[in-house]
């Protein structure tokens, strides 16, 4: 259900002269055109209330920004909408009768709903820093709200008066930390407080025979095993930060703990002294939480050295052997990771391979193997996907050592689980269950690897847990053999589309590596050479940055090198099924991590809705100078000018470009929507943006009256199709996990258009100052003179003056205006004159009037204007040096007109001459200038000459 808008508000636009309408008000407005009907999900992180009176059965839960009352006894859904942003708070009073929804974002509302009527009864706007909770009083007099952005305030407000300030409202300290809960007459509860010498971490040595104990406030003791009696003279206290890990090496000569700091500390054994460690020193080697340490040996001499993982995503080792007291020695650091965030580490079994390997689990629920020696990345293997990322890994100790079978045991954030040695990427080599609910806080193996021991932090319970490794091993036998498994984990399996895929690609990528455009015979295998796999891998839709694609390329090229002394140079498709599984992204490719890495990158707010925004040359100066490079070109393959384009399906000739619709951000999606009568000749597209759906009339022309869009999903549209009868349009929001379903209304669009104007109406709104505006009469004055320059300005007889131009004026009269197309362009621009009227009169159109100019220019010119930071860029990324006098980018002139001619569409000597004619107001003849274009020095050009 939806509400009609007051009846002083028109649902439209009541008069075409209304012109530069905002944004939001027209999409307000044009609200009924799609309504919607139903809403399917609801936001798992906001309660569902019992709404439940008398005899009337309700439950209220939230859809995204919709709140939604569904009678369950009926069926039957009523919808409450008003909020622009998706709803962060609700609650209901204590008789049920008053509901509060509230949202935080730009133009954030607090609303008050009668849940018998449906209606709003009290609404607050632009609420500051919006409401991240709320809370009725007992009385439900009053309401409680709480805001979600810092600095929070806690407001009170009396909504049953007409006021539209809060009673009181209070800014909560910072050293408060970010609170989530409100509520009146609270319950006196229990708060436990962690004193300052609590327990953090305990850890026996190898030999069991001592327990290292650390502290929150970073000191640390050693007790006797069986006394409990500390063997120290005093604690250690050379941290300056709670200990959360503490490791012994095998023989217990070394101690090593790491501090929440980002430090670690180093204690070696001393056995002929009092105390029975001695402090060896303390390094910081990571600017994030250390989230592994353990002891290893060095591969040449076998030398003890101590390594640190970070999350930082930094590998860290320390030369034991060479350091001293007061001088611990760090070797050089290795970035393991480029994007994924290491969670654990440890060494794998050296029985498994002749290599020796380190073995690390990241937050992309990827395992991966490095060199011990040269840090590099051998391999990567699809982990378990149980909810959640490995948050620690462990080899459990052989239970018999006449065994070649080896596990790894894991914990994630409420399970643990074991998993078949080596690491194939096999789902039936993996096992897990619930261990603690609310959440693992410690996994470790008995000495026997017979038992399981876990903590649980917040339940305060240890669980041990036998393991019978043969179910695991009877797991794996029944999941199938060789690629059985990995058929599995494709999308439709062996009879699926993606495995057809693979295979038409193997045999395309032979044919592209040996020239596509060879006409004799090529010889066909079963393999593709290693320099194929990131195109097929992407022709899959799995976009591998740089350096995956050298993870991948040298896991095969060294795979068999250990044993045979030789690289591997192609791969056949069921290795490719296999490196295809583990390489690419677990879950596919999450909008989330697209949004937060956009909003990192951004310097700016949009002044008009509040979002987070760019300029162009930023972003492409960041992308050239960060991370794995990226130029202009490959910058602009992605980028979208607000434009429909339509295609000649033959010839695939560009028969038209129109202006699409412009609200916020580009069109992602298009689909036609199916006709609601069958004798109607009326036709429509619907269409989706970021957070928008919207409806448009065809045939497409670029009057701006013909479309129209809401807000379908605050954060995000992930999706849109229409129902069979295009009666309704179902939209799925991805992030906020709702379905809403829109009923559709074409006459109200009809309407809008008919109000919007005919002709050309609709069309001078779109021009700056209208029809009388200056755009306006300069076209006018420039189509003249083009007939005056088409005959020959010089003539002085009489000329033929009409009113249309040659095509062949239209670029010069598009330039006269301020756009300047490219050769492609203006190609486009002509042939869709050209070719306007050939299929029904089969005559080609040789010039163009005034008015269908006027669509013309608005439907092919930047939707938003020239950007002159654009231009400021372009000549700092082709400029060469700075300036001695002023530090401002310049460029020789020599080296400006070798790029103009060889990069992009061609520009030679005679037209780069005249252009810098008339740029330079330059009284020279532009022939002239082209003969002194290689002089020795020409102070009329500010463009520097190599040989000044």
């Amino acid at each position: 259900m939806s509400f009609a808008p007051p009846p002083d508000a028109p649902p439209y636009p009541a008069t075409p002269d209304q012109e530069n309408q905002d944004e939001e008000t027209s999409t307000a407005a044009y609200a009924e055109i799609l309504s919607f009907q139903w809403c399917f999900g609801f936001n798992k992180d906001l309660p569902v209330l019992n709404l439940s009176i008398n005899k009337t059965k309700k439950i209220f839960f939230v859809s995204a920004q919709i709140g939604v009352m569904y009678d369950f006894a009926n069926n039957r859904q009523q919808l409450l909408i008003g909020h622009r942003n998706n709803i962060t708070s609700c609650c209901v009073s204590h008789d049920k009768r008053w509901l509060c929804t509230a949202d935080s974002g730009r133009d954030c509302t607090i609303i008050i709903w009668d849940t018998i009527t449906g209606l709003p009864n009290q609404t607050y706007f632009d609420v500051l820093n919006g409401t991240g909770t709320v809370a009725f009083s007992t009385d439900a007099k009053y309401l409680a709200t709480l805001s979600q952005q810092s600095p929070q305030i806690i407001s009170i407000w009396d909504w049953t008066a007409e006021n539209d300030k809060p009673l009181c409202a209070l800014e909560l300290k910072r050293e408060y930390s970010n609170q989530h809960y409100l509520q009146f007459n609270p319950l006196i509860t229990t708060v436990h407080r962690i004193q300052d010498n609590a327990v953090t971490q305990l850890r026996y040595n190898h030999s069991a025979n001592y327990i290292a104990v650390g502290y929150a406030d970073g000191k640390l003791t050693i007790c006797d095993a069986l006394s409990l009696e500390s063997v120290l003279q005093a604690p250690f206290h050379y941290a300056k930060a709670a200990i959360h890990l503490i490791e012994f090496s095998n023989t217990s000569d070394y101690l090593a703990t790491a501090e929440e700091d980002f430090t670690i500390s180093v204690y070696r054994q001393n056995l002929n002294s009092e105390e029975i460690y001695t402090f060896l020193g303390r390094y910081r080697a990571h600017y994030k939480p250390i989230r592994a340490l353990f002891f290893g040996f060095t591969i040449d001499d076998n030398q003890p050295i101590l390594t640190a993982v970070g999350a930082d995503r930094i590998l860290a080792e320390y030369d034991l052997n060479e350091s001293e007291i007061d001088h611990l020695v760090l070797k050089p650091s290795t970035r393991i990771e480029q994007i994924a965030e290491p969670m654990s580490a440890c060494y794998y079994p050296a029985s498994l391979t002749q290599e020796s390997f380190l073995v690390t689990v990241n937050n992309e629920y990827k395992y991966k193997l490095y060199n011990a020696d040269t840090k590099m990345c051998r391999k990567t293997i699809l982990g378990p996907t149980f909810g959640s990322p490995i948050r620690k890994i462990g080899i459990l100790p052989k239970l018999d050592e006449n065994s070649n079978e080896e596990y790894v045991y894991f914990m994630t954030t409420d399970k643990i689980g074991l998993q078949r040695l080596p690491l194939t990427g096999n789902p039936f080599d993996q096992m897990a269950i619930i261990a603690h609910p609310n959440r693992v806080s410690d996994i470790r193996a008995s000495y026997d690897g017979k038992y399981l021991f876990t903590s649980g932090g917040l339940d305060n319970c240890v669980h041990m847990l036998s393991v019978n490794p043969q179910v695991l091993q009877a797991q794996a036998q029944l999941g199938g053999k060789d690629l059985i498994p990995f058929y599995k984990l494709l999308e439709g399996g062996r009879e699926g589309e993606i495995f057809r895929e693979m295979q038409e690609l193997f045999y395309y990528s032979q044919l592209r590596y040996q020239d596509i455009h060879r006409f004799d015979r090529r010889e066909i295998s079963a393999k593709i050479p290693l320099s194929e796999i990131p195109f097929v891998m992407r022709a899959l839709g799995y976009y591998p940055t740089e350096q995956e694609i050298e993870e991948m390329i040298n896991e095969v090229k060294f795979s068999t090198y250990i044993d045979t002394k030789t690289y591997v140079e192609d791969i056949d498709l069921n290795d490719f099924i296999k490196l295809y599984i583990n390489h690419r992204p677990a879950f596919g490719l999450n909008p989330a991590d697209l949004t937060h890495a956009f909003n990192v990158l951004s310097d700016q707010l949009n002044s008009n809705n509040g979002q987070p925004e760019i300029y162009r040359e930023n972003l492409l100066c960041l992308l050239q100078q960060y991370g794995e490079h990226i130029n202009d070109y490959e910058m602009a393959e992605f980028n979208n000018e607000y434009k429909y384009k339509l295609y000649n399906a033959d010839t695939k000739m560009c028969r038209k470009t129109i202006l699409g619709p412009t609200f916020g951000s580009p069109i992602r999606k298009i689909g036609i929507l199916p006709k609601l009568d069958e004798n109607s000749n009326k036709e429509y597209v619907y269409f989706m943006t970021t957070d928008k759906i919207g409806l448009q009339r065809l045939p497409l022309t670029g009057n701006p009256f013909d479309q129209m869009a809401i807000i379908a999903h605050p954060n995000r549209v992930s999706d849109i199709r229409a129902s069979y009868d295009g009666k309704y349009l179902f939209t799925s929001g991805g992030l906020d996990n709702c379905v809403h379903m829109l009923s559709v209304n074409p006459q109200v669009l009809q309407a809008q258009a008919q109000l919007g104007g005919k002709d050309l109406i609709p069309f001078y709104k779109l021009l700056e100052g209208g029809r009388e505006g200056e755009i306006f009469r300069e076209m006018q004055e420039l189509f003249y003179y083009s007939q005056l320059r088409y005959q020959d300005i010089h003539r002085f007889d009489r000329r033929e003056i009409s009113a249309k131009i040659p095509l062949s004026e239209i670029p010069f009269v598009m330039r006269a205006l301020g756009y300047y197309p490219t050769e492609q362009e203006i190609e486009e621009m002509i042939n869709e004159v050209k070719f306007s009227t050939y299929i029904d009169t089969k005559t080609y159109v040789e010039d163009i009037d005034l008015n269908d100019f006027i669509k013309l220019y608005i439907n092919h010119r930047p939707a938003f204007g020239l950007n002159p930071a654009d231009l400021t860029h372009a000549f700092n990324v082709l400029s060469d040096q700075l300036n001695s006098n002023n530090g401002q980018p310049e460029i020789y002139r020599e080296n400006l007109l070798c790029l103009l001619q060889q990069y992009g569409e061609h520009i030679n000597d005679y037209e780069m001459a005249e252009c810098l004619a008339n740029l330079l107001n330059l009284n020279h003849e532009t022939t002239e200038m082209f003969d002194t274009m290689n002089a020795t020095k020409n102070k009329s050009i500010k463009l520097k000459n190599k040989r000044e």
